[in-house]
């Protein structure tokens, strides 16, 4: 899962994309210089867009380690990452969002729909 994206310094990086989710997760970054001892500093931009209700945004300021909450309703969703100096952005965690638990759970309230109607045609 850890995926490492490499940013120069003052470069707009994206380092997540969901498309087409509108499953709520939390994601989890760690930064780290890629020049040795300079301070992590920069800001993290986080970018929602709700189908019905518009885009939502918000900024953060980036430190070594940062969350990021996405909403249920965000169909679209992009985080991206300015570094002040030379870093590297990597997703740590992902919480929410399990897609095979959901798959899952789908295919139990199907199958239990299918059973319930077949019973029922008796």
């Amino acid at each position: 899962m850890a995926r490492a994206v490499n940013a120069s310094a003052g470069e707009r990086v994206r380092v997540l994309r969901r498309r087409f989710s509108s499953i709520r997760g939390v994601f989890e970054f760690e930064v780290t210089p890629r020049e040795g001892g300079h301070p992590i500093s920069g800001t993290v931009e986080r970018i929602g867009s709700r189908w019905v209700f518009g885009r939502t945004t918000g900024t953060q300021a980036l430190a070594p380690r940062f969350t990021v909450d996405k909403g249920f309703w965000d169909t679209f969703f992009d985080v991206y990452v300015t570094p002040d100096t030379p870093a590297t952005i990597r997703l740590t965690r992902s919480r929410g969002g399990n897609r095979a638990a959901w798959l899952l759970g789908v295919l139990v309230v199907v199958s239990a729909a299918a059973v319930l109607i077949v019973a029922l045609a008796r």
